[in-house]
């Protein structure tokens, strides 16, 4: 089995738990803003993002894509974002991630059960080895909300699979070591043929998923399941990751 093979199955199994996060502008229209993770902890429901995406979450309603081509409204309980660092800048916050925790009445069932759960989550990383990831996020330009009548069309996430960054590089650009940074040069993507092509502009992906895809080996699959290693937050060009 090749690697793209055992991706394309753990894509259309999970890309529904990422979706894109929309807010009212100042017209009452939906506005794109970032992507987000879904995630269900026994009976608790949370949307989480980067931090950044949550903090322009102030004075507004925030909906994300129901199942039917409409809006499904994040009725907040609860939030949460890592604290801004000293400079009191949120792009100097090395980490970057919140949550929002929803009222699950407020959710269609439908909705409910493309939520990820514990079971999914990366517990143990086995940081030591080179590993494969799957990047799962809506960049603005290629999701669009019909305004007229409050429909939103979502095409199918940008998918990025990459290898991590070896951690010294890690500590270099300032990431915490329980981070992860995979290599994304957005001049240098292959489709599944193997043609190269120009990535979309990765604006509004951030807050989309993470998975750690099995490991692949002579043939067969080393580990069982893909996991949910972590949450986008942040790309950098300069470094193609």
């Amino acid at each position: 089995m090749n690697r793209q093979q055992l991706i394309d199955p753990i894509i259309r199994a999970r890309k529904e738990a990422t979706r894109p996060i929309f807010y009212v502008d100042g017209r009452g229209n939906p506005d794109h803003w970032g992507s987000c993770t879904l995630l269900n902890v026994r009976d608790r429901y949370f949307v989480i993002t980067a931090a950044h995406v949550i903090d322009a979450w102030t004075d507004t309603k925030a909906y994300i894509p129901d199942d039917t081509g409409g809006f499904c409204e994040i009725a907040e309980v609860d939030r949460f974002t890592t604290p801004l660092p000293e400079s009191g800048k949120r792009e100097d916050d090395p980490i970057d991630v919140g949550y929002v925790e929803v009222d699950q009445n407020s959710l269609p069932a439908a909705v409910r059960v493309r939520f990820a759960t514990l079971d999914d989550v990366l517990l143990h990383p086995h940081r030591e080895e080179e590993r494969w990831f799957a990047l799962i996020g809506h960049p603005l330009t290629k999701t669009k909300a019909i305004h007229a009548d409050q429909r939103v069309k979502v095409r199918m996430p940008f998918t990025l699979t990459s290898i991590q960054i070896w951690p010294p590089v890690q500590t270099r650009l300032g990431f915490p070591a329980d981070s992860y940074a995979v290599q994304f040069h957005q001049g240098r993507v292959f489709t599944h043929e193997h043609v190269m092509m120009k990535a979309p502009r990765p604006k509004g992906i951030s807050g989309g998923a993470l998975w750690q895809l099995p490991a692949v080996g002579n043939k067969h699959i080393v580990d069982e399941s893909e996991k949910l290693a972590g949450i986008i937050i942040e790309y950098r060009r300069e470094e193609a990751c």
